[in-house]
């Protein structure tokens, strides 16, 4: 079973048409790069009580980087910048993953046998198509990232190993004749189904020879046509240019050679049986009507052992699928907390909790204007009334003196 590296998806990004009209980014500037560490190491993820560190993570990204730049030397600086991101988002999940693998290695006192890793050596080097081997991309890359690339290689080694030790205990378990069964069943269905095809044909022939005598045929599309929306508006198929009819010879044949108004005998295709009327012809646009009986669907007969492989395929899919999500769920992630942005502070709103505010800026009332004002207007009756008291408690201490 073929295992689908990371590096295949970053690449991917890559070479999936990432373009800029910018001036290219020459392998010179990029083998200057320095990997700068921040002056603050932060912790950016913890798994199972492994740290990765920010400077860590940028080495892995500029490992990806410097790869997919030598796999498309036409990159431009915005692509590289583009891709970058992408990497750097994925990060913490690819350092999960790693952590989870081997942990399940050291679990079940396993190793990655010499073999394995050459294997996932070679993948990594697959999108490079013999240009380069992977010692050939060590000393591309350098000597700064030269260790991060075999870490990458470890890790998917060990996740073969963990793939292949996964289906080791889950082992796909099948009845002695599972394949003849299967093959009876599909033969059985198949007989069906061609009951089925010759009802439908039968179908559309009787339809076609109401058309013949004479018979509406928007109102017989209404009633038999099989495609709902066709049926309600008489069998209108739209207007199709002859390139798009092309694909199917017979279909392209009979529009050609059909006259407005006239209409085919039942042809097959689109999985069904059509009748096919020409509403009108303009150039090589034909608006057209059909309709339309739906054929069954066969089931492909295949070999013993194709059924066998399939069903292997299937088994090993969902196995993976189900234990590996079980083994990442299982692991012990942690996250920096967020730190609170500088010059916030606390402000306690009337209509709700404690929120913060930054420095300098004032609350807005959430109350309407016209509340805002009637609120206002006794604070400024009480103020007045307090200045008319203090005047006469002036004028009552001054006639006292005197």
């Amino acid at each position: 079973m073929k295992k689908k590296l990371y590096i295949f998806a970053v690449l991917a990004v890559a070479l999936a048409g990432c373009s800029d009209n910018g001036q290219s980014a020459a392998n010179s500037a990029n083998d200057k790069a320095i990997v700068k560490k921040p002056a603050k190491n932060r912790v950016v993820i913890t798994v199972n009580g492994r740290e990765l560190s920010q400077s860590n993570m940028t080495e892995r990204v500029e490992m990806f980087v410097k790869v997919s730049s030598l796999a498309n030397p036409k990159m431009t600086l915005n692509d590289l910048q583009r891709l970058r991101k992408k990497i750097k988002a994925i990060m913490p999940k690819m350092f999960k993953r790693e952590v989870v693998f081997e942990d399940f290695l050291k679990s079940e006192k396993l190793t990655v046998a010499p073999e394995t890793l050459e294997k996932a050596k070679t993948g990594i080097v697959a999108s490079f198509r013999g240009r380069l081997t992977y010692d050939g991309l060590r000393r591309k890359v350098g000597p700064a990232l030269a260790g991060i690339l075999d870490g990458f290689a470890a890790s998917q080694a060990t996740e073969i190993t963990v793939r292949r030790r996964i289906l080791e205990k889950n082992p796909l378990e099948l009845a002695p004749d599972y394949a003849e069964k299967q093959l009876a069943l599909i033969a059985k269905y198949n007989a069906e189904m061609a009951l089925t095809n010759a009802i439908v044909y039968a179908r559309a022939t009787n339809t076609w020879e109401k058309l013949k005598s004479g018979a509406d045929f928007r109102a017989v599309a209404r009633e038999f046509s099989e495609v709902p929306r066709e049926a309600r508006e008489g069998g209108d198929w739209g207007t199709l240019g002859l390139q798009q009819l092309e694909p199917d010879e017979e279909l392209a044949k009979w529009a050609q050679q059909l006259q407005p108004g006239e209409f085919s005998p039942p042809i097959e295709g689109d999985n069904g049986l059509m009748i096919l009327r020409v509403d009108s012809k303009k150039g090589e646009d034909y608006a057209l009507s059909r309709i339309y009986f739906r054929l069954p669907m066969f089931k492909e007969v295949v070999s013993k052992e194709e059924l066998l492989k399939l069903k292997k395929q299937q088994h090993d899919r969902a196995v993976l699928d189900k234990e590996i999500k079980a083994l990442l769920k299982s692991a012990d992630v942690e996250r920096p907390k967020k730190r609170k942005k500088a010059g916030a502070k606390r402000v306690r709103r009337q209509d709700g909790p404690v929120a913060a505010q930054p420095a300098g800026k004032q609350t807005a009332s959430k109350q309407p204007a016209s509340k805002q004002a009637t609120n206002k207007q006794p604070a400024n009756k009480k103020s007045v009334a307090n200045k008319k008291g203090a005047k006469k408690a002036e004028a009552e201490n001054g006639a006292k003196r005197k």
